[in-house]
């Protein structure tokens, strides 16, 4: 365990045997690896990959610049120019995120007021390069329900949903709400925001930070966040179920999914999804896992 860890599963105040039961990040990525396939993780690290394998379920606007280490500018400028003037056509205001980027790392939001011409195009693409040197993606910006910005309306509020693909069924794990806290467009708990456990009908349980702090109460926007019900519940099951199906040999995923006027989309898959509902819950995950492990053969 790290120093963090120990503070954020509360060590401090259970025995032994309880201790064991919780399993820390450094772990975390053995478990994935014996569960998924390194060729899957290659497929949803890269997230203009991810768009490409799961685009039915992205309901918005995707484009992904894929930057290979040897490509100059003027390459990259040749291949995209086009396709990036078409899409910020289309959409002024969009989203950038690194293309193998993680924990909220790197997103903005941007606007762009003026005329898209060539001259532009080429001023933004200089700067998105250097801002991430291995590509990037732009997003169509995500419009939530009201009932999932009421939590924090500068962030697209996500549901991190966990499956499991047996042979023979697909369960969904420790589901937890993602909530994103202050000037932040991004709900990701490494950036600050809070992990909310969710029941097995989707109402919050339990909610924390990383930094081990636990509300009942959002005293910035007043209001209780214990018993809160997430809508559509049934129907996002139903998806996230949709979108195990797509890649069987990947056993355990994490899905970030989104709730639309469109429904539930998809915002993005992790192979290694973190089991950061200890956090809040503070219950151990091993016993759980090692049934899984075995049901699986692994």
């Amino acid at each position: 365990m790290t120093i963090e860890e120990y503070f954020q599963f509360g060590f401090y105040r259970l025995p032994p045997d309880e201790r064991k039961e919780f399993i820390p990040d450094r772990e975390r990525f053995l478990l994935c690896d014996r569960m998924n396939k390194a060729e899957n993780r290659i497929l949803f690290d890269n997230k203009a990959l991810t768009y490409g394998k799961f685009q039915q379920f992205y309901k918005r606007d995707v484009l992904g610049v894929d930057i290979p280490g040897h490509e100059k500018f003027n390459q990259v400028l040749s291949r995209y120019a086009g396709k990036v003037k078409a899409f910020l056509q289309r959409h002024h205001e969009f989203i950038l995120k690194p293309i193998d980027g993680s924990l909220g790392a790197g997103v903005s939001l941007w606007n762009v007021d003026e005329t898209v011409s060539d001259q532009v195009v080429e001023k933004l693409l200089k700067t998105f390069v250097k801002k991430n040197k291995g590509g990037f993606v732009l997003e169509e910006k995500i419009c939530q329900v009201p009932k999932m910005a009421e939590l924090h309306p500068k962030s697209v509020n996500t549901v991190r949903m966990n499956t499991v693909r047996f042979d023979d069924r697909i369960e969904v794990l420790h589901p937890f709400l993602r909530i994103g806290r202050g000037d932040s467009i991004v709900d990701n708990a490494g950036a600050g925001g809070i992990i909310a456990t969710l029941d097995e009908n989707g109402r919050v349980k339990a909610a924390a930070d990383e930094n081990g702090v636990f509300y009942n109460r959002l005293d910035d926007i007043g209001l209780d966040i214990i018993g809160w019900q997430v809508p559509c519940w049934k129907e996002m099951v139903d998806f996230v179920k949709q979108l195990a199906m797509v890649i069987p040999s990947n056993r355990y995923t994490g899905w970030d999914i989104a709730l639309t006027d469109k429904g539930w989309c998809m915002v993005e898959g992790n192979t290694r999804a973190q089991f950061v509902w200890q956090i809040p819950d503070r219950v151990g995950f091993r016993s759980e896992i090692n049934n899984i492990l075995a049901e699986l053969g692994l």
